[in-house]
């Protein structure tokens, strides 16, 4: 599901079939319950209003055995009183506490969750034009730091301490307590 019409023509991935849907304004997922092995959700839902709702959507579509793999921003992603480069007028993250109670209510069960996204690696390495999270060593840098200043999870930040800090949150969510492999 996308909303923009990028990928409606595509009728395969690397030889998989596949079918395109645009989402519903309401957050609907227009399929049936347990419909799905494999919901993706990377940097999605802190651009929808109706968060608790598209999350419980997914729920209800993820299959018993299902895996839902989700990495959100978890700050405030700055001043929306001023222009944001790079961000759209009504963006911001999701507080990491809202999130892990709206995972827990909907009755997700976390098999894994990492901070990520340690501000300093994408900020040095577009300095250098190498794609952060397409190189090994620099994942790894960003979750060593992003484990290391765990502590510092303030949604807004305004001074460069709290700004030292992980910006997003990965999560694998399933239906059931144990993980089926």
């Amino acid at each position: 599901m996308d909303p923009s019409s990028a990928f409606n023509t595509r009728r395969e991935i690397f030889g998989v079939p596949c079918k395109y849907s645009k989402p519903s304004p309401s957050g609907q997922i227009p399929f049936s319950a347990d419909s799905f092995d494999l919901i993706m959700s990377l940097g999605v839902l802190h651009h929808i209003p109706n968060v608790s709702y598209v999350i419980s959507e997914c729920y209800r579509c993820l299959s018993e055995s299902g895996v839902m793999l989700v990495r959100e921003p978890i700050v405030s992603m700055g001043d929306w009183r001023y222009p944001r480069p790079g961000l759209t007028k009504r963006e911001r993250g999701i507080p990491i506490k809202v999130f892990d109670s709206i995972i827990s209510n909907i009755g997700f069960n976390v098999q894994h969750k990492s901070l990520c996204v340690f501000p300093l690696i994408p900020k040095l390495a577009n300095k250098f034009g190498i794609h952060a999270y397409n190189n090994r060593i620099l994942t790894l840098i960003d979750a060593f730091l992003s484990k290391l200043f765990s502590w510092n999870t303030k949604y807004h930040r305004t001074s460069y301490v709290e700004k030292i800090g992980p910006a997003s949150v990965f999560y694998v969510l399933s239906k059931n307590r144990q993980y089926i492999q």
